[in-house]
């Protein structure tokens, strides 16, 4: 998973400079999301957004569950980094 690209949101592709057409009427665009500044200030980036997020943390939580305590205090992006380097090591196997 690559990281976000600074100052252009990562779900309608608009930057500051150039608005998406949700925020076109309102004052343009305005990064919201952290230091990396990836999402904008459209209410569909903003639920695609919080959306992602859920299912980030559904996906951390049943990986704990599955797993145990192996992946308590991981965040999301290591333990499917995990997950996935255990299956290729399983495919190699074979």
């Amino acid at each position: 998973m690559s990281a976000p690209l600074q100052g252009v949101c990562r779900y309608c592709g608009c930057t500051e400079e150039s608005p998406c057409r949700y925020c076109r009427g309102i004052y343009g665009c305005t990064m919201l999301h952290g230091v990396d500044a990836s999402v904008c200030g459209a209410p569909a980036c903003l639920r695609a957004e919080k959306r992602q997020a859920a299912l980030a943390k559904d996906a951390a939580k049943a990986a704990r569950r599955k797993h145990g305590d192996r992946y308590l205090g991981m965040g999301y992006g290591a333990v499917i980094e995990d997950l996935r380097r255990r299956k290729r090591a399983l495919r190699r196997k074979r």
